[in-house]
Parts: structure tokens; sequence; C-alpha cells
């Protein structure tokens, strides 16, 4: 017994997938500025409002699927999105980890040098030292390591791309900072090291020059 044909589809429901997405029709490129720029402002506010969970995770979202269409952000939105996510992430105690990590991915992919030339932006570095020295180094009598799967991955990898928008004289402060620990009768050395290692800017023409003394 021959089947009944299959229905029509209404012409109602046929869609072009593509007609969700933003920038119809455009090549992988520079962003669209407006929709850029009201991402960021709903980033912005929900900093502001302190919701971190809804408001900000969302806008968040939204900037993270902008770069994976290959959209090219420019330096001012950058500049921004840095200057609002990095106090987030590296002064608020309360900061969900979950969200940690999914800030910290974010503006990790931000700040990766497309150009020769590095951002018109200075972060602190001592904010980004104290949490994750706290996170693995506390002193707290029960452990205060990360629950969440690869937060200390990615705030490593936060650390290669913040560290050459740290100030100047930040590394003459680091070295004053871990100095002390540099004793070879103690075990606080391989502390010292991996924080040098880690927080040393590497593009200064003098940014090898504390191995000897490290090694003396």
């Amino acid at each position: 017994m021959a089947s009944a044909p299959a229905a029509a589809v209404p012409s109602e429901v046929n869609m072009d997938v593509n007609a969700l997405l933003p920038e119809v029709g455009g090549d992988a490129g520079e962003a669209d500025g407006s929709l850029v720029l009201r991402i960021v402002e709903e980033i912005r506010a929900g900093v502001a409002e302190r919701d971190f969970h809804i408001r900000t995770r969302m806008a968040v979202h939204s900037l993270k699927r902008q770069l994976d269409m290959k959209r090219i952000l420019s330096p001012a939105v950058r500049v921004d999105v840095a200057g609002i996510l990095y106090p987030v992430i590296t002064d608020e105690r309360d900061l969900d980890q979950v969200l940690m990590k999914q800030f910290s991915r974010l503006l990790t992919r931000i700040l990766k040098p497309r150009e020769t030339e590095p951002l018109e932006l200075i972060l602190e570095w001592r904010p980004l030292y104290n949490l994750i020295d706290g996170f693995y180094f506390g002193k707290a009598r029960h452990s205060n390591s990360s629950l969440c799967v690869n937060l200390g991955s990615c705030l490593v990898n936060l650390t290669r791309q913040v560290r050459r928008y740290f100030p100047e004289g930040a590394d003459l402060a680091i070295l004053d900072e871990f100095r002390p620990l540099c004793c070879p009768q103690d075990m606080a050395v391989l502390k010292a090291q991996g924080y040098l290692s880690l927080l040393l800017r590497r593009d200064q023409p003098a940014a090898l020059d504390f191995i000897p003394e490290l090694m003396a």
C-alpha cells in the first residue's frame, strides 16, 4: 500500500538560519560597532548592579559569540572590556568560580596581541597575584584550593596576557616581593621561581637580568 505523500511545509516556517545571526551576509572581520557597544554597556551595567550570574554572564557570552564568529574587536572596545572585567575577576572575592573561569577565558582572548603595539591599558599586578596566592598558597587551616576544574590554568593563561600591561616599575616591585624567598635552604625558593617566571614581563630589554642574582 503506497504511503501518503508528505505534507508540504508551510512557507511561513521556511527560514534562513543565518538570518538569526548578527551581521547577515558579512565576512569575518571588524565587528558591528553598534552591536558590540551595546554588549559592552550591558557588561558595564551588569557589573555596576553586581548582577554577575545573569546580566553580566549573558553579555559576556554574547561578546564571546562575536569572537567565535571571528569578529575583530577594536582596540578601544578591548580596553573597555578589560577595564571592566579585570577588577571583577581579581577583586570580587564572592565571585562564583565558574564565572571567574568564564570571564578569565574571555579576557585572555581579548588581550591576546593582534598588533605590534600593546593596548593603551594599565592593569595592576598585585590583585592578580593575591588571587592566585590565596587559592594555592593560602594560610587557612583547611585547603582553599579551587573547586572549579581548570580554573588554575585559566588564571595562568590570563596572567601571561595581562603582564605586558603591568605599570612601569612593576618588575622591580615583583622582584622586591619575592627576593626574600630566594633562599636555597628553603623550599619557598620554588614558589618564588614560579611567580617570577609567571609575573615578570618578557618584552623588556632587561627581562632576564634577575637570573644571575637568583642563581647566586
